[in-house]
């Protein structure tokens, strides 16, 4: 990517969103981590696969945003690679699209949108792993889950470890 490239960005950002959206870093981190997701759907990627790869980074220490974009940009790169795209000439078709009138009224509806569903807390399925068969639905927060889906939580009637059983 060239600078270009985060300057026509830049400047479409400046024409879509409120000063507040564009300052907002989490929220850009979000629209990244959207982006990205819906690449692994397109290429196959299994939504389990994707849930143990987020406990899994969240395990591991805290990196810096400079190389991590870095990072995710040698990785789009590769992706473009192993599916035989020029990902520049794919960014340069997007900016086209998206700078279309009806693009830029679609996008910023659907950012409020986004926002509500983000906000909102995510449930799991826990079951225990012995035979009393208790389940329950709780706020992903409130639990640690480990990559193999066990978490840190005690089933309510016998004691044993609660393992994941799915999304709420």
């Amino acid at each position: 990517m060239s600078s270009y490239s985060q300057v026509a960005v830049a400047e479409w950002l400046r024409r879509v969103f409120t000063p507040a959206e564009l300052a907002n870093v989490p929220e850009r981190a979000l629209r990244a981590v959207e982006e990205v997701i819906e690449l692994a759907q397109a290429c196959g990627v299994d939504r389990q696969a994707i849930y143990r790869l987020v406990d899994y980074v969240y395990e591991r220490p805290v990196g810096q945003p400079g190389p991590e974009i870095a990072g995710s940009f040698v990785t789009l790169y590769a992706v473009a690679e192993a599916l035989r795209l020029h990902a520049d000439r794919e960014f340069e078709q997007e900016l086209e699209r998206i700078n279309q009138p009806e693009v830029i009224t679609r996008v910023r509806r659907r950012q409020a949108e986004k926002r509500e569903v983000t906000a909102r807390p995510v449930q799991v399925r826990l079951g225990c792993s012995d035979v009393c068969g208790f389940a329950l639905l709780v706020d992903r927060a409130s639990v640690d889950i480990t990559t193999t889906g066990s978490t840190n939580r005690r089933c309510d009637r016998c004691g044993a470890i609660m393992l994941v059983w799915g999304d709420g």
